[in-house]
């Protein structure tokens, strides 16, 4: 499921990549939580849940620079207690270019919408995928999927003097980025559905 974060400053998206001792874990952007230690997550039904900050890489702060090598580490993990959600599965391989992809998030007060682009690019030694699917301010935390249903980017950001110059954290980031810090498991409380266990992905 993918979920509106509300912080002091504003507003972002972040999506459920697993759930464990009756607690969820949702994905977002370092710059969407900023230095909040605590956000609000808000679902598509309207209901709300206190959320706490327990992980972000090592120089999750650089993105303040604002060069695209700089994102990589625009990483942030929050929990809150209780089940809420369906966990998404985050594929193991970077995605190939030219293939379909779908954004979701809340860009501008729009809750909730869904764009679709290919994958334009590859970039950072596979750490940022390049895409076109129409990205806004409020899209930040967001999943890029593909047409598989596995999340292949966190949506991180966009050039904006370039149209459709757009960049997700990979998918292969990711997943560096939990195991790193010991929530790789979240990903194999999964159920092995056909999707995240086909090996062409």
């Amino acid at each position: 499921n993918v979920a509106k974060i509300q912080t002091s400053e504003g507003a972002g998206s972040g999506f459920v990549i697993g759930h464990s001792d009756n607690q969820t874990y949702i994905m977002s952007n370092k710059h969407v939580v900023d230095f909040d230690k605590r956000v609000y997550i808000i679902w598509p039904d309207g209901s709300r849940n206190e959320g706490v900050v327990v992980a972000s890489p090592r120089n999750s702060n650089l993105w303040k620079r604002g060069k695209a090598s700089d994102f990589i580490n625009d990483l942030a993990l929050i929990r809150i207690q209780g089940i809420k959600g369906n966990a998404l599965p985050i594929k193991n391989k970077n995605e190939i270019i030219g293939e379909n992809v779908i954004a979701i998030g809340n860009p501008s007060f729009y809750d909730f919408t869904v764009t679709r682009g290919i994958v334009s690019g590859i970039r950072e030694k596979g750490q940022l995928i390049q895409t076109d699917a129409t990205i806004n301010k409020g899209n930040s935390g967001g999943p890029l999927i593909n047409s598989s249903g596995c999340v292949v980017g966190v949506i991180s950001f966009i050039t904006p003097d370039n149209v459709g110059l757009n960049f997700a954290v990979s998918s292969t980031r990711l997943l560096r980025f939990l195991n790193n810090f010991g929530y790789g498991y979240l990903q194999n409380n999964l159920s092995n559905d056909s999707t995240y266990e086909d090996n062409s992905l």
